[in-house]
């Protein structure tokens, strides 16, 4: 598998926000492949 970034935005009302720990997003694509749930982080 391949994998390559995608940078997206969505707009969002901080109040919808204000009592979240965290944001998680995962994401897949249109044969179903998910990203993985840990990444593997690299610096070309």
């Amino acid at each position: 598998k391949y994998w390559c970034w995608c940078f997206w935005s969505l707009e969002v009302d901080v109040l919808d926000l204000l009592g979240a720990k965290e944001i998680a997003v995962r994401a897949w694509d249109q044969t179903l492949n998910t990203q993985p749930e840990k990444l593997i982080w690299n610096v070309m």
